[in-house]
Formats: C-alpha cells, sequence, structure tokens
C-alpha cells in the first residue's frame, strides 16, 4: 500500500497499528465506564459523614507543648501551671497537676508572654485523669485575637 506522506507500507504493520488502537480505545473505555463497587454492606465512615458524637466545631491540632499559667475567671489568685497539648479556634487542650470541675471559668496566660498580654478566660468543658495528671478540655469564652492565639502554639 502506498501512502501519500508516509509513503510505502506493508499490511502487516497497518494492521498492527489498527488493532493496537482498538485495544487502546477497549481499554480506555473500560477503565473509565467502571461502577464503583457496591459499599451497601459497610458501615458509614465518620471521618466522611460526621458523627454525633463529636462536639467540637473547629479542627483540633497538636504541636510543640506551650507553659501556660492557669488562675480564677478575674486573673487575681495564684496561678498554677499547665500546658498546652492541643489546640484549636474554639479552645484548647490543658494538662494540669490537679483537677479543676468542669464548668469553671479559668484564666489562662502564656508563661512567657509578655506583661502586656491579656489573660485569657476559658471554660473547663471536660476534666479527664490520665497517668500523669489531668486533661483538661477548654473552650474560649469569648475567643481571643489572632496575634494572641498565636501564643499557644
Amino acid at each position: 500500500m502506498n501512502v501519500p506522506i508516509i509513503g510505502h507500507l506493508d499490511g502487516w504493520v497497518i494492521s498492527i497499528g489498527l488493532g493496537g488502537a482498538a485495544l487502546g480505545i477497549v481499554f480506555v473505555t473500560t477503565l473509565f465506564a467502571r461502577k464503583p463497587a457496591k459499599k451497601e454492606n459497610l458501615p458509614a465512615d465518620p471521618y466522611a459523614m460526621g458523627t454525633t458524637l463529636e462536639q467540637r466545631c473547629a479542627h483540633r491540632r497538636k504541636g510543640n507543648p506551650v507553659g501556660v499559667q492557669i488562675t480564677d475567671a478575674d486573673a487575681k489568685g495564684e496561678p498554677i501551671h499547665g500546658i498546652v497539648i492541643n489546640r484549636s479556634a474554639g479552645g484548647l487542650g490543658l494538662e494540669v497537676d490537679r483537677p479543676i470541675e468542669a464548668n469553671t471559668v479559668v484564666s489562662v496566660r502564656v508563661v512567657n508572654a509578655p506583661v502586656t498580654v491579656p489573660w485569657i478566660q476559658v471554660q473547663v468543658r471536660s476534666c479527664r485523669q490520665q497517668e500523669n495528671g489531668w486533661l483538661l478540655g477548654c473552650q474560649f469564652v469569648k475567643p481571643p485575637p489572632w496575634s494572641i492565639m498565636l501564643l499557644f502554639g
């Protein structure tokens, strides 16, 4: 066969080319035409669908532990030492040496913060005992400015 642009081609070259093109078309159509596997028997994924057990409104993230001082709601009492274990836009996870009752409002401030940095009020939402102290789940009474949030890690 004489092809004007390419020149003389044997029949077997054309056959291989057409056969390869046909196989490619069949492969691509089956690849994209596949139906997803049935998921009827699989349990719902709580990460994809959410869960009713999660009470948090904002994503919690861990980071380097940051030392904080914790005192009464008016920031007048003797502060105790705590460590920020995790943080979110809505609150802090604090590790302390002694329990603080749930629904108590306390004031928190980073240990090495300048004197001009205000105390931030948080409400203790949960208090759980751990092997090395107590873990407080705290919610900001009023979300602090971003510049102060950065101090918590």
